[in-house]
């Protein structure tokens, strides 16, 4: 059984409340460092959510993420009437 350090759930709920955070880890990280949220290895990107502590990502998990977060971005846009016509 796979055991995530992190919950997709979790991170969906951050991503709706503003808390997610992403950064590059340190060149000092341990390369074989498994993903929180594949399992894969080699983990670039540190995930931080509100106040949990931080967990590593890859680079696909990360640009999975990062999309989710800019079309929730586009569609609090287009709720607040920044779109008024799509082109």
């Amino acid at each position: 059984v796979l055991r995530f350090n992190v919950s997709r759930s979790t991170v969906l709920r951050s991503v709706k409340d503003h808390t997610l955070e992403i950064e590059l880890a340190s060149s000092t990280a341990d390369n074989e460092t498994h993903c929180s949220l594949c399992t894969q290895a080699g983990c670039k990107f540190i995930l931080r959510e509100g106040k949990q502590p931080p967990t590593p990502i890859c680079s696909l998990c990360r640009d999975r993420v990062v999309s989710v977060c800019d079309f929730y971005a586009f569609i609090r846009d287009v709720q607040k009437g920044l779109f008024s016509e799509l082109s």
